[in-house]
């Protein structure tokens, strides 16, 4: 899904998202939901016109969707209570989970948790979300139904064997036929940031990521750790996989040269029930650990991506960790920040090339380069060492996620 408050109106960092999303293995489909700006717009339409499945929410229908919502203004409660639960308060005096009776108490649920995080203004309540992710739903059933029906046709004249690999060998056409169009124009993405580097490759070759977020199967499968400890969506508290150390643990336990996987409790919510399944976690680092290393990939990582070195041209994409609406502590290097990148700060390498540049990319990550440029050759066991030295007192470095293509 694409989501309006994360891209503004930086169309080149959406079309970037489209086309690393187009060319991944799975080959998501597009939901383009609430897209405001009519660049957005343009911007799908262009990728579903180049063979990617884009679908983008029509806005007269959806109007009308909401129109149809009974406004429950001067109904009695015994009324409100015979309407269907994701339409019943949902509408009073043609407002939206605002006004009376009840639209602005039961814009969020009351069954369980109640004192939960990000209740204000603009954020969508439950029935809202509602609304939308139920329109979203029909259509991928529709589309799941659709396939199916002409599936039965297509068996009843073909051998499952032989099917099968005529949808694959179809799909795989498609996406290489996409990889072989021209880029439309990017916008912003065609500046000097992407001096040096091969945009084709950057937007479409396989890269490979390294998250400290959830939801994440690198997380729930051990992956990222490398151990047995799994596990999957949990409440907090109750995870099975490895959670990492609460950030102010990690301030105080001594470094073994190894980044360490981190989180800040806040984040998390007490609650029996799963209410948020996706943790801002971070690797970390401060001046007592010394020099820390973060490998991309690990051993477990090469086999779960079916990782072939010979596709990976070796430009570096950090992320920091993420501070709530911007506002990142005076102790937390930001390594967007352009001024804070300087050695009384920290020194940062990628197999032992030093990092002499960053070049911000959005508003989390940034490019690395060295003396020579963007690239980073691998090491003698294709891959990749990032080490990270804070030389500043009372500071530490937070990274969200790597990735390298």
């Amino acid at each position: 899904q694409v989501h309006t408050m994360t891209d503004g109106k930086r169309y080149e960092q959406l079309m970037a998202y489209l086309y690393r999303g187009a060319t991944s293995p799975g080959h998501p489909i597009v939901h383009g939901v609430n897209l405001g700006h009519a660049g957005r717009v343009e911007r799908l339409q262009q990728i579903g016109e180049m063979g990617i499945a884009s679908f983008i929410l029509d806005e007269a229908a959806y109007k009308g969707a909401r129109d149809a919502i009974p406004d429950t203004e001067g109904m009695s409660d015994a009324d409100i209570d015979k309407l269907p639960p994701f339409v019943r308060s949902f509408k009073c005096g043609n407002q939206l989970e605002k006004g009376e009776p009840h639209c602005s108490d039961d814009k969020y649920t009351k069954y369980t948790c109640v004192a939960r995080k990000g209740k204000v203004s603009w954020h969508p309540g439950i029935k809202w979300h509602a609304l939308t992710g139920n329109q979203m739903a029909m259509l991928t059933t529709q589309l799941l139904v659709d396939a199916l029906g002409e599936l039965v046709v297509d068996l009843e004249a073909n051998d499952p064997a032989n099917l099968l690999k005529k949808l694959k060998n179809e799909d795989k056409a498609r996406v290489e036929a996409f990889k072989a169009m021209p880029i439309p124009p990017m916008g912003d993405m065609a500046d000097d940031r992407l001096e040096g580097m091969d945009i084709e490759h950057f937007l479409k070759s396989e890269g490979i990521c390294k998250t400290g977020r959830t939801p994440s199967k690198t997380r729930y499968e051990g992956i990222l750790t490398e151990t047995n400890k799994v596990g999957g969506f949990s409440p907090a508290g109750e995870e099975t996989y490895e959670v990492g150390i609460p950030i102010e643990d990690a301030k105080q336990a001594p470094g073994n040269g190894v980044m360490k996987l981190a989180y800040n409790p806040g984040n998390r919510e007490n609650c029996p029930f799963i209410v948020k399944p996706d943790y801002k976690d971070f690797f970390y680092v401060d001046k007592k650990d010394g020099v820390s290393k973060l490998t991309i990939p690990n051993e477990r990582e090469k086999k779960a991506f079916h990782y072939d070195p010979s596709k990976i041209k070796g430009y570096m994409m950090v992320c920091t960790g993420v501070c709530d609406f911007g506002e990142c502590k005076k102790s937390d290097i930001s390594y967007r920040d352009v001024e804070q990148f300087k050695p009384e700060n920290y020194e940062m390498k990628v197999n032992d090339v030093l990092v002499t540049k960053i070049v911000p990319m959005g508003e989390e990550c940034v490019l690395l380069h060295n003396a020579k440029g963007p690239t980073f050759q691998k090491n003698s066991k294709q891959a990749f060492d990032i080490t990270v030295k804070v030389n500043a007192d009372g500071k530490y470095m937070r990274m969200g996620a790597v990735a390298v293509f």
